[in-house]
């Protein structure tokens, strides 16, 4: 049941599909089982007369769990930032923190925050670009000097043998800046 509800937007190809959201339908029959497990052995010992205290118990933890997931989710700068603690060794984490750091740096200060984040964030993969493309405009767009290290990072990039999707989303970006 659980694999069966992923097959929906399960591909060969290179699709950034990494939302919770996906889980939520595959999840029921992993609960169903659960409930019916509790159900079963809670009548075997006896206790049958407290299952629905059980169950109002865990549909209340869960939905607690879920509010407070739903209130990192609502908020762009805790989202990123929570994503970018929780995974500090993903790429898309920390380039989605840096980004998201260099869209609110002329009102905040947080240059040198995002710098530090995308610096960190080209070391991370051998072939994908976002890092580098989002500090040459965010370095241009605030009238920063551009690192030479960045452009000769990102050509290394793009000569390398493996060129993924991410890549032209960056130099669309660049081109466009």
């Amino acid at each position: 049941w659980f694999y069966a509800g992923h097959v929906i937007t399960a591909t060969i190809f290179d699709l950034e599909l990494v939302y919770e959201h996906r889980n939520y339908i595959p999840s029921l029959g992993l609960l169903l089982a659960f409930f019916v497990s509790i159900d079963y052995y809670a009548r075997r010992i006896f206790i049958g007369q407290y299952i629905p205290l059980i169950f109002l118990f865990i549909f209340g933890v869960n939905s607690a769990l879920t509010y407070l997931r739903s209130v990192t989710w609502s908020n762009t700068d805790v989202l990123t930032a929570v994503s970018a603690q929780e995974n500090p060794q993903s790429l898309l984490s920390q380039y989605r923190l840096g980004a998201n750091l260099l869209q609110r740096s002329p009102n905040d200060g947080n240059w040198t925050h995002a710098e530090i984040v995308l610096e960190h964030a080209t070391s991370m993969s051998d072939s994908i670009i976002l890092p580098e493309s989002a500090l040459i405009i965010g370095s241009s767009g605030f009238g920063k000097l551009v690192d030479q290290n960045w452009w000769n990072s990102m050509k290394r990039k793009v000569g390398s043998d493996h060129f993924p999707s991410a890549n032209i989303v960056a130099l669309t970006d660049l081109n466009r800046c």
